[in-house]
């Protein structure tokens, strides 16, 4: 992947418009002076069509957390937000950006990696993983404190299944699960493989 492919396809909502505005600030106020008052624009007749108006306040971006930490999902959350105050212009794109920022807010400066190794260590969780010569993860095996004992009373069932490769990164994932007595699945561990 290369430097431009990587970067964001966007476009510009300039219209080559003559209006022009200068603002000075005199004596602690602002002064405003119209330089060019020409339009080559009919004004919009809806504010949805501009996205600082489209922007959450505080108490509705509290709403998207709460209700994005349920596992509300996006267009639900708009539903809700949309009832209980009529007057927010969000679309779906406002709710996603928010649940991003949120997520980025989470990690708290570190790569979800990080993240995820720092959520195993808190909870505990049974892991290893091999680094590369420049620090990158090749392997992560992790396996929850439960499944220890019941592997150890019903060992005589395991399936390993390796076909995984739905999450974003389509990394493999080794998936080994016992099967209990009760005919009901438990897993044993799991294993990332980071292709290179």
């Amino acid at each position: 992947m290369t430097e431009t492919t990587r970067k964001r396809s966007s476009a510009t909502r300039k219209t080559d418009c003559p209006f022009e505005v200068k603002g000075t600030l005199k004596d602690g106020e602002w002064v405003l002076s119209i330089k060019n008052g020409g339009h080559n624009h009919e004004p919009s007749d809806n504010l949805l069509g501009h996205p600082r108006a489209r922007r959450l306040g505080a108490d509705n971006r509290q709403v998207v957390e709460d209700l994005s930490a349920s596992g509300i999902a996006p267009r639900h959350i708009l539903a809700s937000l949309r009832h209980s105050s009529p007057n927010v212009l969000a679309i779906a794109k406002t709710i996603y950006n928010e649940r991003a920022r949120i997520q980025r807010a989470s990690l708290g400066g570190r790569t979800p990696i990080q993240a995820f190794l720092d959520g195993l260590r808190e909870n505990n969780v049974h892991h290893d993983y091999d680094v590369d010569a420049v620090g990158r993860i090749n392997r992560l095996f992790f396996s929850p404190q439960p499944s220890s004992g019941l592997l150890q009373s019903y060992p005589h069932v395991l399936v390993m299944d390796c076909t995984y490769r739905t999450n974003r990164y389509k990394i493999p994932l080794l998936h080994v699960v016992g099967m209990a007595g009760t005919n009901l699945t438990f897993t044993v561990c799991c294993v990332l493989f980071f292709e290179k």
